[in-house]
């Protein structure tokens, strides 16, 4: 029989309220103190200072996989609401115009995206 994991959804407000990431940076404390004194997990820690340490700081990382994303939570919000404008107008956009929209977002804004989006016929992910 195989045993039942967990996936914890760590708690992103949380994890910056605290100061478990400054004391890390700052070398006051070493991972598993900071972790247990603000009750916060210890991989997550590890895996938030180490971004933070790579010059991420402006970047808010909402789940376990906002890391592989391009864009920010606001810079998605953006997005979507010119999507949603374009359709109020009637003017609907294709899967192919969005995702070609995106790519030009990402790059008038300085964004950093995958190299194969400008191989894929300078549009976000495969046709």
């Amino acid at each position: 029989m195989k045993k039942e994991t967990k996936s914890g959804e760590v708690d992103e407000q949380a994890m910056l309220s605290t100061k478990a990431i400054d004391e890390v940076l700052e070398n006051k404390l070493s991972l598993r103190k900071p972790a247990a004194k603000y009750e916060v997990n210890l991989q997550a820690l590890q895996r938030r200072t180490k971004k933070q340490d790579l010059g991420s700081e402006n970047r808010i990382f909402e789940s376990k996989f906002a890391s592989q994303q391009v864009f920010t939570k606001t810079e998605e919000d953006l997005l979507n609401k010119c999507i949603l404008a374009c359709s109020k107008m009637h003017y609907g956009l294709t899967c192919i115009q969005v995702k070609k929209f995106a790519y030009e977002f990402a790059r008038a804004n300085g964004i950093k995206y995958p190299a194969s989006w400008n191989n894929n016929n300078k549009m976000q992910g495969a046709d």
